[in-house]
C-alpha cells in the first residue's frame, strides 16, 4: 500500500508541474492519496500536504463548474477533519466552513450534494464537541439532521 501510494503522489506531484495540466482528475487523485494516507495509515501530515497540493491544483482551474465546486468542498471537508485529528482545531474550523460555504453553493443540484452539506455540518458538530462547546455542536448536528 505504501509504495502504491507513493507512486500516486509521484503523478500527481509531476502532472500538477505540468503546464496547463492542472486538471479536475489530478485534484481529485491528489485528495484520495490523502485521504487514504489519514484513514489506512494515520498518515496525517502527508494527508495534509496532498489536500493542500488537492486544493491548489482547484483554486487554479480557471473556470467555474459544479464539479469544481463539488470537488473543492469535499477538499476541504477532508483537510478539515485531517486538521481536527492533528488538533489543530482553528484551522479545521476554517476549512470545514469553507467546505460548507461550496456545498451550500451546489446544494440544490440534488440529494448527494444536500448530504455533502449534512456531512459538513456533522464534521463542524464533532469539532465542537473537541472544544467543548457543546451547545454549538449540538446546534451543528441537528442541522445535520
Amino acid at each position: 500500500a505504501g509504495n502504491m501510494l507513493e507512486h500516486v503522489k509521484a503523478v500527481v506531484f509531476h502532472t500538477s508541474e505540468l503546464n496547463g495540466a492542472s486538471t479536475l482528475e489530478t485534484a481529485i487523485l491528489s485528495r484520495e492519496a490523502g485521504v487514504f494516507s489519514a484513514m489506512a495509515l494515520n498518515r496525517f501530515n502527508e494527508a495534509q500536504c496532498s489536500l493542500e497540493l488537492s486544493l491548489k491544483i482547484l483554486e487554479g482551474i480557471d473556470r467555474a463548474s459544479a464539479a469544481r465546486t463539488r470537488a473543492l468542498a469535499t477538499t476541504l471537508h477532508e483537510l478539515g477533519r485531517v486538521f481536527r485529528y492533528q488538533g489543530k482545531f482553528r484551522k479545521s474550523e476554517e476549512a470545514l466552513r469553507r467546505a460548507l460555504a461550496s456545498r451550500n453553493e451546489v446544494a440544490a443540484t440534488g440529494p448527494a450534494a444536500q448530504q455533502g452539506v449534512a456531512a459538513t455540518l456533522h464534521e463542524l458538530g464533532v469539532l465542537e464537541i473537541k472544544k467543548h462547546r457543546l451547545d454549538s455542536a449540538e446546534s451543528f448536528l441537528r442541522q445535520a439532521l
